[in-house]
């Protein structure tokens, strides 16, 4: 039986991002360049946050539900990878 882990990236998903060129297109390649790697998660926070102090444009709808959809699917397929979860309740004092 074969695992979630041998899970190849779901190109139907990655499709509005693969297929335009620009910015987009360079985040396709990026995708499929670190699924399934350490290094995804990491990906996907800087490329749905804001990391250039309100100089990003953004990404249109379709890519942002796509990135959305993308690093979801990440996590289950390869759990080992996904983010560690921690309670924001328990957290200390601000």
């Amino acid at each position: 039986r074969i695992g979630l882990e041998f899970c190849p990236l779901p190109f139907a998903l990655a499709s509005p991002l693969t297929f335009r060129g620009g910015a987009e297109g360079l985040v396709g390649k990026k995708i499929k360049l670190f699924w399934g790697q350490p290094e995804f998660p990491k990906l996907m926070d800087e490329l749905q946050n804001d990391t250039r102090k309100g100089r990003r444009k953004g990404f249109p709808a379709d890519v942002m539900l796509a990135l959305a959809i993308l690093d979801s699917l990440h996590a289950v397929a390869f759990p080992r990878l996904a983010r560690k979860q921690t309670d924001i309740w328990k957290a200390g004092p601000v």
